[in-house]
């Protein structure tokens, strides 16, 4: 008996969908990490949103018509005035495990309760595609729940926020506050993605543009001047 086309097209739909949740979803490629001294590497897998200097504890959009707002929506009780911003889109089909950009100790870990809107609002079929959208101001990254943790280098404190979709953060964190780590330590797990935003001094210069794409404790993000 033969099985109706359109049958076999769901079915075959079906095991896909249950294929990503189930497997897809926790892959935990092998990767090891040796940066150089003044190196600072991705966090997460994704492609690289924005990148933006901070001056006066503001970020500047880097268009005319945005105004610059302030880093504390981002990080809230951590508020750096000066250094920079690097914005890491963590989609669904991305390896979603994250990782320490260095070694360090970790000096604070804080949840962040919040909304749960969605990241790229008008943007989402760019998004969907596989395209660079800019998400720095949007309403998702200044008001969803997100995860902050802080790392202790050599280069100065460096701060990490994963912040939700709107299906929420549902991040998982194997790091806690005194925590001695190696770059590339494995730190969060956050099953549906979402935007991982990275702090770090001014004596650090990005390496990564936008549209880039990186992996996490591997590709350099930054490195000292």
């Amino acid at each position: 008996m033969r099985v109706p086309r359109r049958l076999a097209l769901l079915a075959l739909a079906g095991a896909g969908t249950a294929y990503l949740r189930k497997v897809h979803r926790y892959r935990d490629p092998v990767r090891f990490s040796d940066p150089r001294p003044g190196e600072l590497l991705c966090p997460a897998d994704g492609m690289v949103s924005f990148v933006r200097r901070i001056e006066q504890g503001q970020a500047s959009h880097g268009h005319t018509e945005e105004l610059d707002w302030p880093v504390s929506e981002l990080f809230r009780d951590e508020v750096p005035q000066e250094g920079w911003l690097v914005g890491l889109l963590v989609s669904p089909l991305d390896v979603l495990y994250t990782s320490a950009p260095a070694d360090g100790e970790v000096r604070a870990v804080r949840h962040v309760p919040g909304s749960r809107l969605p990241l790229g609002g008008r943007h989402l079929l760019q998004m969907a595609a596989r395209q660079p959208v800019d998400l720095l101001g949007a309403p998702g990254t200044r008001a969803n729940e997100r995860l902050v943790l802080t790392f202790q280098t050599s280069a100065g404190d460096v701060h990490v926020a994963a912040i939700g979709s709107r299906r929420g953060l549902q991040g998982t964190t194997y790091l806690n506050q005194g925590d001695t780590v190696r770059a590339g330590h494995k730190a969060l797990f956050l099953p549906e993605g979402g935007l991982v935003v990275v702090y770090f001094p001014l004596s650090v210069l990005p390496q990564v543009g936008v549209g880039d794409r990186v992996q996490g404790g591997q590709t350099v993000m930054a490195r000292s001047a």
